[in-house]
C-alpha cells in the first residue's frame, strides 16, 4: 500500500494524534498547496501490519498454483468417473431392461380412448381397478389418465344433477348416482 503526506495526515488524525479542527485546517491547506503547485505529494510504500512484507510476485504465484492443482484433481475425477471399466461406460441391467409398464395407467387409458361410460363398461374397469395392486394403483392416481377420467366423472356427474335439479327424468339421477360410486371405486374425489 502506497502512503503520502496527506494520507500520513488522516492516519495521524484517526489515531486521535490531532483534533478535528487541527486536521480539517491542515488538510485544507495541504490540499490548497497541491492544487497551486506548491507542494508535490510523495508517495512511499507501507509495511502491511506485522511488519513483514512478501514480494509481489508471491501472491499470483500462489493463485496460479492452487488453480492448477484444482483442475489436476477436477481432471483425475473426470478420468476414473468416465473412463472406469477399461475405458467404456458401464452398463447396469437397469440400463438394459425395459420399463415394467402399469396395469393401473394401462386401464385407464384404454377406458379413456374407448370413451364407454356404459354400466358394463364401468363395472368392467371397477373390477379389474379392485384387481390390481396397491402399488400400482396409487402410482396409477398420478398419472395423466387417472387426472383426465377423473375430470370426466366429475364432468358427468355435475351435468347429471344439472339435469335432475331442473326437473329430468329420473334416469339423471340413476346415472348420477352410478358415476359417484365408480369415483368412488376408483378413489376420485366428487
Amino acid at each position: 500500500m502506497k502512503a503520502s503526506q496527506l494520507r500520513d495526515l488522516s492516519r495521524k488524525y484517526a489515531s486521535g494524534g490531532i483534533s478535528r479542527d487541527d486536521y480539517l485546517a491542515k488538510r485544507r491547506e495541504m490540499i490548497d498547496a497541491i492544487t497551486r503547485g506548491d507542494l508535490e505529494l510523495k508517495y512511499r510504500e507501507l509495511d502491511p501490519p506485522g511488519g513483514s512484507r512478501q514480494p509481489a510476485s508471491s501472491k499470483p504465484s500462489r493463485i496460479l498454483l492452487a488453480a492448477g492443482g484444482l483442475l489436476l484433481v477436477l481432471l483425475i475425477a473426470f478420468a476414473a468417473h468416465f473412463l472406469s471399466g477399461n475405458g467404456e461406460p458401464q452398463v447396469t441391467a437397469a440400463d438394459t431392461e425395459p420399463e415394467k409398464a402399469n396395469p393401473a395407467i394401462e386401464l385407464l387409458a384404454a377406458f379413456e380412448s374407448e370413451d364407454d361410460w356404459s354400466d358394463e363398461s364401468l363395472s368392467r374397469v371397477e373390477a379389474q381397478w379392485e384387481s390390481l395392486s396397491q402399488a400400482d394403483r396409487e402410482q396409477a392416481r398420478e398419472s395423466l389418465p387417472y387426472r383426465r377420467v377423473a375430470r370426466e366423472v366429475q364432468t358427468r356427474i355435475r351435468e347429471h344433477e344439472a339435469l335432475v335439479s331442473a326437473g329430468g327424468s329420473p334416469d339423471a339421477l340413476m346415472r348420477a348416482a352410478r358415476l359417484r360410486t365408480f369415483a368412488e371405486r376408483l378413489g376420485i374425489s366428487v
